[in-house]
């Protein structure tokens, strides 16, 4: 049995262009997670809602996420999936817990979803919603950087007080 370090999906929703990297939680391929999030937009942390210890793992793997990015320019937007919402209902990961886990979490969690692989529930509505939170952050930030380079004080001679100015 050949076991695959990450699966790789390219889909388009809304316009955008999403690459997905699945590690599937791979412990012993941590070493190579750097190399996940360099130039990535959104990281998405996915736990199964089957399952309470899956859950109280997302802290530490959102935490290794945004230590990795901390040195990128553009931070990534974070995400939280629930997973196997098709499953038994047993012990099934309540809104409050998610919630309890959010608040400890090193980041800001742009939005929270539950979805089912399975039967498909709201796989298309979580990729279309992250596409569209993404490219209004591509716009929000090209706005910002417009007017960053728009922005330009231009001290005259008469206004200088330190006599620096060579035109003086």
């Amino acid at each position: 049995m050949k076991l695959r370090m990450y699966r790789y999906k390219s889909c388009v929703f809304g316009g955008i262009q999403l690459q997905l990297w699945d590690t599937a939680g791979i412990e012993r391929y941590a070493s190579l997670s750097p190399n996940y999030y360099k130039q990535s937009s959104a990281v998405i942390v996915c736990y199964a809602v089957d399952n309470r210890l899956s859950l109280s793992s997302v802290v530490g793997h959102v935490t290794v996420a945004a230590s990795h990015c901390a040195c990128v320019v553009q931070q990534p937007v974070f995400f939280l999936c629930g997973g196997r919402s098709d499953c038994s209902m047993v012990d099934m990961v309540s809104a409050l817990d998610v919630e309890r886990v959010v608040a400890q979490l090193p980041v800001d969690v742009a939005a929270c979803y539950t979805v089912s692989a399975a039967t498909g529930h709201g796989v298309d509505d979580m990729f279309a919603d992250i596409a569209h939170r993404l490219l209004n952050n591509m716009q929000r930030n090209a706005a910002a950087s417009a007017e960053k380079t728009q922005t330009v004080t231009i001290v005259s001679e008469s206004h200088c007080l330190h006599n620096c100015c060579p035109y003086r």
